[in-house]
């Protein structure tokens, strides 16, 4: 085997290690979300619990997918942008929680709720990612 072959099985391995690391951390930060959410149920925990799961989710996908422009100015640039549009996920599941919290501690509810704020968060955070990423080539 080559030296360049040797290099990037080498880089891929420690590639991989990082993503399985960032995602453990994410598990491992996301317990005492969860446990309060469960044990403690309140409106407050579960608006929380759900934000984490919003939030973890979000950086997973973006950390780990896209690891070659976390370094890179226009990215940080664009997550900022992409702020507001998370702070208004979260604002939308504190509603809906606020509003339906007969069926808001209902587990596919929760989960549910959660995954429609995050798709929709997803495509509008991916085109702005794509406008800011079109800005840097011009």
């Amino acid at each position: 085997m080559s030296d360049q072959g040797l290099n990037s099985v080498r880089e891929s391995r420690i590639e991989k290690q990082q993503e399985e690391r960032l995602i453990w951390v994410i598990l491992v930060c996301g317990i005492p979300f969860l446990y309060f959410a469960i044990f403690h149920a309140s409106l407050a925990t579960l608006v929380l619990f759900q934000g984490y799961l919003l939030t973890g989710t979000a950086a997973g996908i973006i950390g780990i997918r896209n690891r070659t422009v976390l370094r890179q100015k226009w990215f940080w640039k664009a997550m900022a942008c992409s702020l507001p549009v998370h702070v208004a996920a979260i604002a939308g599941i504190f509603y809906w929680d606020q509003a339906n919290p007969k069926i808001a501690f209902k587990g596919l509810y929760t989960v549910g709720i959660v995954w429609l704020a995050g798709v929709i968060e997803m495509f509008v955070i991916v085109a702005i990612i794509q406008f800011f990423r079109s800005l840097r080539s011009s």
